[in-house]
């Protein structure tokens, strides 16, 4: 459930981690049972995982044999070519930069930058490896790039959604191509969307611009409200940076894998603790409702009522004109 849901909650502190990693019998009190290498329940939960974050108009495609409709469409063009990105830049950074340059095999590395990548486009927040602080910052900054992203429209996940994303990058593809074009020239912009080829309008590219800039201006303004907070005795102010950085989009997005210690926070801070919690809870809210609603309401509740009674003004008043 926390798969599909892509919500992350586990039965276990570690994540997935609990289960993948090598124990001896006896090391883990109160259960009879070895825990193994966790190959199967990492496979069976990425399965789970990105089919949580695939819109559910999709997933009728797959279940009735139209692979065409399904692996032709905009968002899972796209989510390919994230999941190879994504993988391939995860699986050398933890080949060269575990555990601050130590490094892994090959094999270990694809299997952490997998899971990784999954994870956090996903935005499910599951976890196969020890501590994000093993993966190197390149798997850090990757991982934020792909739970901004996110998933499908219409599915479990959270982000800007990968079909936003994608009218952006044609948008941008589009742009680049006709340029140079003669105005008469006609000029198609058109996607294959949930079985559809349709054209593309300047609705489609107006919506996924302005919630991309919405999106931004919620991450900057709560990110600068964290790093207004006192940091953590032990960390640098460019280590604090990171913290406030990452963790306000993994509270938007819902991801959860965390890099903050925030039992520490608590003790070292309790009265900024609290303000820290109700910032990234805001975020959460925020990014559930996908801004816009709580947008529109705040619009209706403050400014109408300032524009009603400007005109009522005026009516009353003509000479204000």
């Amino acid at each position: 459930m926390g798969c599909l849901a892509t919500g992350g909650f586990s039965t276990r502190a570690e994540s997935i981690y609990f289960f993948s990693k090598m124990m001896p019998q006896g090391e883990i009190s109160n259960l009879s049972y070895t825990v193994n290498s966790g190959i199967g329940i990492e496979a069976i939960s990425c399965v789970l995982m990105l089919a949580g974050a695939t819109s559910l108009v999709l997933h009728t495609f797959a279940l009735r044999g139209k692979f065409k409709e399904f692996f032709g469409d905009i968002e899972t063009v796209f989510a390919l070519s994230l999941f190879v990105i994504g993988v391939a830049v995860c699986t050398l950074s933890i080949t060269y930069l575990y555990e601050d340059g130590t490094g892994l095999d090959f094999l270990s590395s694809l299997r952490y930058g997998t899971y990784f990548t999954i994870s956090s486009m996903t935005t499910s927040g599951f976890a196969n490896f020890p501590s994000i602080f093993k993966l190197g910052p390149v798997c850090f900054f990757m991982g934020w790039i792909l739970m901004t992203i996110g998933g499908g429209m219409g599915s479990t996940s959270g982000g800007l959604k990968q079909y936003r994303v994608g009218i952006l990058g044609k948008e941008f593809y589009w742009f680049l191509r006709y340029h140079d074009t003669s105005d008469r020239t006609i000029s198609p912009r058109v996607v294959r969307r949930l079985g559809v080829v349709k054209e593309v309008d300047e609705s489609a590219v107006k919506e996924a611009r302005n919630y991309t800039l919405l999106v931004l201006v919620v991450f900057a303004v709560g990110s600068l409200s964290l790093m207004f907070l006192p940091k953590l005795p032990d960390l640098s102010q460019g280590e604090w940076f990171q913290r406030c950085f990452y963790e306000l989009m993994n509270g938007f997005t819902s991801n959860g894998v965390s890099m903050m210690d925030y039992v520490g926070y608590k003790a070292a801070h309790p009265l900024a603790y609290r303000g820290f919690i109700w910032i990234l809870t805001s975020a959460m809210f925020f990014g559930r409702l996908e801004i816009l609603p709580i947008i529109f309401a705040l619009w209706r509740i403050f400014i109408d009522p300032i524009r009603e009674m400007r005109l009522n003004a005026k009516k009353a008043h003509p000479s204000l004109e």
